[in-house]
């Protein structure tokens, strides 16, 4: 009887083990792709920034046109329409730069949480098979 307990043990510490090591892995992969997604949320930072760079030149050069129209005359000029026209463009890249980071920081946000799932099974299973070793050990003394 000793013996099938000791099998016994040792089988639940193989399989804790495993588990264990699944889990690991698990969490390693959950943890990557939480960094990349960090990474394009990054890449998009960076990219807003641009465009706001562009956006202040074109703010400037509109406020040059406005200017030269009003001076003339020329409310209903094409380079009016224009400057309009950039506006909603800017505006319609701004929002859709927002949902694009909210929808990648949500990701990245699941990811670390799968990531810690995964890393607490993992200890969970890590545990089992040592307990599992722990019996073993007491069946072999015997």
């Amino acid at each position: 009887m000793a013996a099938n307990a000791a099998v016994w043990a040792l089988g639940v510490a193989a399989g804790g083990t495993a588990l264990s090591y699944i889990e690991n892995k698990k969490a390693a992969k959950a943890q990557r792709r939480a960094a990349q997604q960090a990474q394009r949320a990054q890449e998009l930072r960076s990219a807003r920034e641009r465009r706001q760079q562009y956006r202040k030149l074109r703010q400037a050069r509109a406020q040059a046109v406005a200017q030269q129209a009003v001076s003339a005359g020329g409310f209903g000029s094409s380079s009016f329409a224009t400057g309009l026209g950039g506006m909603q463009t800017q505006t319609a890249s701004n929002i859709s730069f927002l949902n694009q980071y909210t929808n990648i920081i949500g990701q990245q946000g699941m990811f670390q949480s799968q990531a810690a799932t995964a890393m607490g099974k993992a200890q969970i299973f890590g545990s089992i098979a040592g307990l599992g070793m722990q019996t073993a050990t007491l069946f072999k003394t015997s």
